[in-house]
C-alpha cells in the first residue's frame, strides 16, 4: 500500500495501475487491503482528472459491497492530544 500511496503523491498513474493489478491478483480476497487499494487508485484518478476511471472503481466498491473503514488515531502535539480521523 505504501508504494501505491507514493504513486498517488507523485501522480504516477501508470505505475499505480501496475501495482493495483498486483494487489488485486494477490490480495483480492483480503477485503480491507483491496478496499484500501481501490480507494487509493480512485483518489489518484480523481486528482489526475480521470473521473471516468475513478467512477468505475467506486462502482466496483458498491458492486462488491465493500465499505470504507473509519478509524481514529491520537497524537500529542505540544502537550495537547489531537484526534485524527482515518478512512481506510
Amino acid at each position: 500500500m505504501a508504494v501505491l500511496s507514493g504513486c498517488r503523491n507523485q501522480n504516477h498513474t501508470d505505475l499505480a495501475e501496475k501495482i493495483f493489478h498486483r494487489i488485486e491478483k494477490h490480495f483480492s480476497k483480503d477485503k480491507k487491503r483491496f478496499t484500501a487499494a481501490i480507494i487509493l487508485l480512485s483518489n489518484l484518478y480523481t486528482s489526475a482528472g480521470h473521473l471516468d476511471k475513478s467512477l468505475t472503481l467506486k462502482n466496483r466498491l458498491k458492486e462488491y459491497n465493500f465499505k470504507k473503514v473509519i478509524s481514529f488515531s491520537w497524537a500529542e502535539i505540544q502537550r495537547t492530544n489531537s484526534t485524527i480521523r482515518i478512512i481506510q
